[in-house]
């Protein structure tokens, strides 16, 4: 049945395989925003893939992804996690606040808020694997040493920023002290994306760290200066952001926890 006009808003070239979407292989332009019928989405497709030839889409709109669907209000953000989705960019991020997490109406509550529980989950499954995470990351930036399997995080925090597959811009920090950490913008991140990248980078992290102890690959040996590693920095921060709520009388609108400013040029 047909389920009328639905606008897709394709953000990705997609690498098609027996109709099934493999991954982004390039980002396409914001103004290719065209409005569809659910049965024109393998033409559009077609037009947009760069590897068509031959190939047929079983699903056009489970196909379309990453995308944003408008129409009935179901928006698809992110199907899945893996570094490989991401690529380093030159640009530069819009001007604003950009965080881990933050207090809006629908989750105020640090503690019984499901993107903090993803986000524990990240610092736990990274903890005494770090370095095999650096390494994974370098390898799908293409910057890896040939055999890298291993890299130990800066002491100095490194800051590059990523262009994720629905086309965001995504700041990173990078240190030995606080981990492997994504920013979000607070502007333009509804608490549903949030909640589901968090989520999808958990399940990532834990499936790899699987992998890891699969292989019976060692731990990383506890740093000297931070003998906790990142999930010590985590509670502390949490905790720090819980007394400063206490001392405000409760949660301040916006009030964010693993925060990155991009201030305007001058």
């Amino acid at each position: 049945m047909d389920d009328g006009p639905v606008i897709y808003l394709a953000l990705a070239a997609l690498q098609l395989e027996q109709g099934r979407l493999l991954a982004p292989t390039g980002v396409a332009p914001l103004r290719e925003m065209t409005e569809l019928r659910t049965q024109d989405g393998e033409r559009w497709l077609r037009q947009h893939n760069p590897n068509r030839r031959g190939r047929t889409l079983r699903n056009s709109r489970e196909a379309l992804s990453p995308v944003l669907v408008f129409g009935r209000r179901r928006v698809a953000a992110m199907e899945r996690f893996d570094f490989r989705l991401f690529s380093r960019t030159k640009d530069r991020p819009p001007p604003g606040t950009y965080a881990m997490w933050w207090v809006t109406p629908e989750d105020s509550n640090l503690r019984s808020s499901p993107t903090i529980a993803s986000i524990d989950r990240v610092y736990q499954a990274v903890h005494g694997y770090a370095s095999c995470f650096l390494a994974l990351i370098l390898e799908a930036l293409g910057t890896a040493h040939p055999g890298e399997t291993r890299v130990p995080l800066p002491k100095n925090p490194i800051s590059p920023l990523w262009r994720g597959p629905e086309n965001r811009l995504y700041p990173v920090s990078i240190s030995e002290e606080k981990g492997i950490r994504f920013y979000l913008p607070l502007s333009t991140t509804t608490v549903r994306f949030r909640e589901e990248f968090w989520r999808l980078f958990a399940e990532f992290a834990e499936r790899k760290r699987s992998a890891f102890v699969d292989a019976r690959l060692p731990e990383d040996a506890p740093s000297l200066e931070y003998p906790g590693g990142p999930p010590d920095w985590w509670e502390a921060a949490k905790s720090l952001f819980e007394r400063l709520e206490r001392r405000e009388g409760g949660p301040s609108p916006n009030a964010s926890l693993g925060t990155y400013i991009v201030r305007e040029e001058d």
